[in-house]
């Protein structure tokens, strides 16, 4: 949703540890979009991470202004905290897009994890389903966000 204050998209990388998420920001900002960047610390539990992304998702601007897009960014890891993790935080950001019945939630995997990317975007199409929302899954952003040239 276009914030009014900077006249420009919102678009969130949300990037797990380990994630290569340069690019994702790179494109997002070179279409325009005013990004914000979350990267899940060194130290920082998969909970825990998951509990400061919906913390940032309740602050003003992206509670008044919900992103037009968001990409979680995985870091290859499927064990149960981060699934456990990336389920909680994917509902944070359906249920802003939701709210507003638009945005793009993208799911960009790091090989080992496809599967269970893949999975997550299926699960969360389907709660989407109808609300407005698009979800792309095994997401690259060359191939799914414009350039800037």
């Amino acid at each position: 949703m276009r914030n009014p204050l900077t006249g420009q998209d919102t678009a969130v990388v949300i990037a797990e540890r380990g994630a290569s998420w340069v690019d994702w920001f790179d494109r997002l900002s070179a279409r325009g979009d005013h990004v914000v960047l979350l990267v899940q610390e060194p130290d920082e539990p998969a909970g825990a991470f998951a509990r400061r992304v919906r913390e940032r998702f309740g602050r003003d601007d992206l509670r008044e202004w919900p992103p037009s897009a968001a990409v979680l960014v995985s870091g290859g890891r499927v064990d149960s905290a981060v699934i456990a993790a990336r389920s909680a935080l994917t509902r944070t950001i359906a249920s802003a897009m939701s709210g507003v019945g638009r945005g793009e939630m993208l799911f960009a995997d790091s090989g080992p994890d496809r599967y269970c990317m893949l999975a997550l975007a299926a699960a969360v199409a389907d709660q989407v389903q109808g609300s407005g929302v698009k979800v792309t899954p095994s997401a690259e952003p060359r191939s799914v966000l414009p350039s800037a040239a």
